[in-house]
């Protein structure tokens, strides 16, 4: 990731609670500085990332963790209207969620998602994936200043 001063921000989007506090758990052991916010639902995290609300002085996030199977406003949705608005369609946004279905990968490659995984059910499979993401997307990869 570019060097920049400050913690890397994560957008941890998904509805399950465990999810959420395995991967914080997971990524809190990272040596790299991390701000994790995460957010249960797509309409919440829209207004996080408008800062409507409750959200008002919420920072841009560096990296997005989107999970598909939400309820109201699913991962795709949710993706599509990240993708739509043009101070935020360039934020780098992974795919992590339990479907394998080749339509969903093929369509959120499509609506401009910068990786897809899935979420394996075996919990050292899940903290592997998790690792995965924290050593490419937070070692190799660069991304535009925000």
């Amino acid at each position: 990731m570019n060097k920049k001063e400050g913690p890397v921000k994560i957008l941890l989007i998904d509805d399950d609670q465990g999810d959420i506090e395995f991967t914080r758990d997971i990524l809190s052991e990272s040596k790299i500085n991390l701000s994790i916010t995460s957010v249960e639902s797509g309409e919440e995290a829209l207004r996080y990332l408008q800062k409507q609300g409750p959200f008002v002085d919420s920072e841009t996030p560096d990296l997005i963790l989107l999970d598909l199977n939400m309820p109201k406003m699913n991962g795709i949705e949710t993706l599509q209207a990240i993708k739509r608005e043009h101070k935020l369609k360039k934020l780098p946004v992974i795919i992590l969620t339990t479907s394998e279905d080749d339509d969903d990968i093929a369509r959120t490659y499509l609506l401009g998602a910068s990786s897809f995984i899935t979420k394996p059910v075996d919990c050292e499979q899940f903290e592997q994936a998790i690792k995965s993401i924290h050593n490419i997307w937070f070692t190799v990869f660069k991304f535009p200043s925000t």
